[in-house]
């Protein structure tokens, strides 16, 4: 059923990304041409910025990621109607693995993007230092498991749509705002490269495993139509 909600309302999942990924080339390519009309000292100079660079990553893979845009439409195409039968819900962790797998490839798609768009620009202005370019890698790649598992663990859990096409659970809007004030937190934070990157693998991790054993644990009871 997840293979054929996919293959049906391919647009409604891969338009969004293929937007994404244009507009990550287009920046790309205005960062390309900038190196070579600014002068050199200004370009040593933004290159040295690139680990500052890391603390801005959570607020953009957080607006880049589709998860609550694919949860939508999940819910609305799907599950709406599925939900009703209980041998579906006893399903949820199952379905709940094959649609984290497909979110998590197309996020990590955008985020490859985006480091390989940086990783572009940085070589045509001169190169930064190898070990730059993986931490930025590295952190990329994190925040888009973070945010794949964030948004499809929100969905399970909270079930915030309602058959009227509105979003209503008290609990969803908390959370989503307590994580977007978390990102806006690390744009004022001066951690060093290595730590912040070290920490955003670790709550990946953390977030995922305990992501998997709550919905494991409570995902039957807590994915229901409101």
């Amino acid at each position: 059923m997840n293979a054929l909600f996919f293959a049906r309302h391919r647009r409604l999942i891969v338009k969004p990304v293929l937007r994404r990924l244009l507009a990550i080339g287009a920046i790309g390519l205005v960062g390309v041409a900038a190196v070579f009309l600014i002068d050199e000292e200004q370009v040593r100079s933004l290159s040295s910025q690139l680990p500052a660079s890391l603390r801005f990553l959570p607020f953009v893979m957080n607006f880049l990621a589709i998860g609550e845009m694919t949860s939508r439409a999940l819910f609305y195409h799907c599950d709406l109607s599925l939900l009703r039968y209980p041998f579906y819900r006893k399903g949820t962790f199952r379905h709940f693995c094959i649609r984290l797998y497909r979110m998590t490839g197309l996020n990590l798609l955008i985020g490859a993007t985006l480091s390989m768009a940086v990783t572009i620009v940085a070589t045509a202005a001169g190169g930064v230092p190898a070990t730059d370019l993986v931490l930025f890698w590295g952190c990329a790649m994190a925040l888009s498991v973070f945010f794949s598992v964030h948004h499809l663990f929100m969905y399970y859990m909270f079930q915030p749509f309602t058959t009227d096409l509105n979003t209503k659970n008290p609990y969803y809007w908390f959370v989503n705002m307590a994580v977007s004030a978390l990102c806006g937190v690390f744009l004022f934070l001066p951690v060093p490269p290595v730590a912040f990157t070290v920490v955003v693998l670790a709550l990946a991790l953390v977030y995922t495993v305990a992501a998997l054993w709550l919905v494991f644990r409570f995902g039957s009871r807590t994915f229901r139509v409101r």
